[in-house]
């Protein structure tokens, strides 16, 4: 999804990514002396699919969650008693997010929303395990599917539990997890189709690679050029899914006029700064090269819920004006830059959301019920938090 980032000096600028979660190794030897004793024998089955703990764990493991509730995607399908069996360290945890798991798993097939998507939650780690459970389904049908419909039975279940993913995700945050949703449902739904917009997708964002390359080299080197400051700048995909819906958007296309929709089009620039001030003063040097369509969203001090929180605006370049003279396009190209500008923190709870250790924890308590006091304006200025990030976290 990310095309490319500037290599920087600076790691505060490095984009965040969950860790990988560490495993003790007395659980792992349990999950796979049980995975060895269940070859052979029945298993549960999710969407007429066949639970796999191992893909479902490491999924899990890769959203570097707390060691216990990875262990309990793994052991999802075992007995009580033969995970109490060696008496390991936090087995009652672990069991207790298995238990909160077949609840929660239930919610998703019966598309019960209320309990999905109200936190606090009683344990968001067992949420995410049902999570990963569906989604790891629906990926197994999809790699069964060798490019056929299913039937409108099956379509009309991987709808209904897709439609439930994408608002548990968008609740909880988990942007990118969200787009590989919504290629994944797309495909499942018009395999065929899905193809032929994904060839499309590839061709618009190969074609004009070099000039994406060229623009954000343009950002990076005009703010360094006004503070001395560095900034890390990554384009960031729509998806298969993005790209359907621009071509369905006429009005957009007409707004633009212009009959094909090119790179710009599919790509935001996603910036990431140190601080709060820095947000406004990349704005500011940015909105000097060219001229913004419409209007700035100033998510930074108005966040939304799940903690989406930036500045976004659309930014007109034209070849000939005065800094953008340089640039290696066509005179008559006019290009439509998709911008957000966000501090580390920021950029990594819009894009992961709860994913992120400290939002994680905002969503498994209730909320705070003692006044907060906000840092005094000198302090929040120079800060990385958003204002409501500065009052949660």
């Amino acid at each position: 999804m990310i095309i490319k980032a500037e290599t920087l000096s600076n790691p505060d600028l490095t984009p965040w990514a969950p860790t990988p979660t560490q495993i003790p190794e007395n659980w792992m030897k349990l999950a796979n002396k049980l995975a060895q004793q269940a070859k052979g024998s029945p298993h549960p089955y999710v969407l007429d699919v066949k639970y796999n703990s191992q893909r479902v764990g490491d999924q899990l493991r890769s959203w570097g969650l707390p060691w216990q509730v990875v262990m309990a995607g793994y052991l999802w399908e075992y007995d009580n008693e033969q995970i109490r069996y060696d008496n390991l360290d936090d087995v009652d945890c672990v069991i207790n997010h298995i238990t909160y798991a077949n609840l929660y798993t239930r919610y998703i097939k019966d598309e019960n929303l209320p309990p999905l998507l109200t936190p606090p939650y009683e344990d968001l780690g067992a949420l995410l395990i049902a999570v990963a459970i569906y989604y790891q389904a629906l990926q197994v049908l999809e790699e069964q599917s060798k490019d056929q419909p299913y039937t409108k039975t099956m379509q009309s279940n991987i709808g209904r539990v897709g439609r439930t993913l994408l608002n548990i995700t968008k609740r909880l945050g988990m942007w990118h997890f969200k787009r590989d949703i919504e290629d994944l449902i797309e495909q499942l739904h018009s395999p065929v189709k899905f193809v032929e917009i994904k060839r499309e997708y590839e061709g618009i964002l190969e074609q004009d690679a070099i000039m994406l390359e060229d623009t954000r080299q343009l950002f990076t080197n005009s703010y360094f050029e006004a503070t001395q400051r560095h900034i890390t700048i990554l384009c960031t995909e729509c998806g298969v899914s993005g790209l359907k819906r621009r071509m369905q958007d006429e009005r957009a296309l007409a707004a633009l006029e212009k009959p094909l929709l090119t790179c710009f089009d599919l790509t935001t620039f996603d910036i990431i700064v140190s601080t709060f001030q820095e947000c406004y003063a990349v704005f500011g040097v940015l909105s000097q090269l060219g001229y913004i369509q419409d209007h700035v969203i100033d998510q930074i001090a108005n966040p939304k819920s799940n903690g989406y929180s930036h500045l976004a605006f659309v930014l007109t370049l034209k070849p000939q004006a005065t800094y953008t003279h340089s640039l290696k396009w066509p005179e008559s190209y006019t290009r439509v830059c998709h911008i957000q500008i966000a501090t580390h923190l920021m950029h990594a709870i819009t894009w992961y959301g709860c994913l992120h250790p400290n939002y994680y924890l905002l969503h498994t308590k209730t909320p705070k019920k003692e006044k907060i006091e906000p840092l005094p304006l000198n302090q929040l200025w120079w800060t990385h938090l958003s204002r409501q990030e500065e009052g949660q976290l």
